[in-house]
């Protein structure tokens, strides 16, 4: 999957209801789990949730890069639940977000849109913790 895609997916989760100051929540206004059968509405980060592979948590950072540059920085649900922000600040956010990255992609311009990790990748990423000297005698 694409980072594209998952960006594509939020979208049209977001565009069928919006919330904040919760993941999602049901045709009641009550907040529910965001992949629930329930949820009518999601913010943001609840429309990941919904989407996207559960086991790979550096597909949100991905993805989170993406929103940024049309968010600000910061985290994400923060930007969500702002007063006074409407559902379509945040899907004109997505809509930005999805053209740039569908841009890359095609382009080859960034190293992996996809949302596969390979452990090695990971493990590249990772710097080893070096022992410190134990000061407390």
């Amino acid at each position: 999957m694409l980072i594209s895609e998952v960006l594509s997916a939020m979208r049209t989760k977001i565009a069928k209801g919006w919330t904040q100051k919760a993941s999602a929540r049901d045709v009641d206004g009550n907040i529910c789990d965001p992949s629930s059968d329930k949820a009518a509405t999601w913010c943001v980060l609840g429309s990941y949730a919904a989407v996207a592979p559960r086991d790979q948590f550096r597909t949100w950072f991905k993805v989170a890069d993406r929103l940024h540059k049309h968010t600000g920085p910061g985290w994400t649900d923060g930007w969500n639940d702002t007063e006074g922000r409407t559902q379509e600040e945040v899907l004109i956010a997505l809509d930005k977000a999805i053209a740039d990255t569908v841009k890359d992609e095609a382009s080859g311009a960034q190293d992996d849109m996809s949302t596969e990790s390979k452990p090695t990748e990971i493990l590249k990423e990772i710097e080893p913790l070096e022992e410190k000297p134990n000061e407390d005698k």
